[in-house]
């Protein structure tokens, strides 16, 4: 069976473009060209003014899944008739955010 595999070249690109900024290049382009198309913004006029970019790609291992608990929890909301509901809101709150 086929896995899916990145060569060496390829992860020395992920490396250049973050050390070379090319992120930055990437960015300041697409503001520019939004601000052309779109000249009364005004949140996107003051970054370009104080170039306050942050690197947005995700680390790998950062996104953390949400718990177990709250997910079956809300999932099973869904099922629990309205009169049922009301008596365990009462009750407890739930916690959705």
């Amino acid at each position: 069976m086929a896995t899916k595999t990145s060569s060496k070249g390829q992860k020395d690109q992920y490396a250049k473009y973050k050390t070379e900024k090319r992120w930055e290049k990437n960015k300041l382009k697409k503001m520019q060209k939004h601000v052309k198309n779109h000249p009364n913004d005004t949140v996107t006029l003051k970054k370009l003014e104080h170039m306050n970019f942050k690197y947005s790609r995700r680390v790998p291992g950062e996104h953390k899944p949400p718990e177990p608990k709250r997910v079956k929890c809300f999932s099973l909301r869904k099922f629990i008739p309205e009169s049922i509901q009301k008596q365990i809101n009462d009750i407890w709150v739930w916690n959705v955010s």
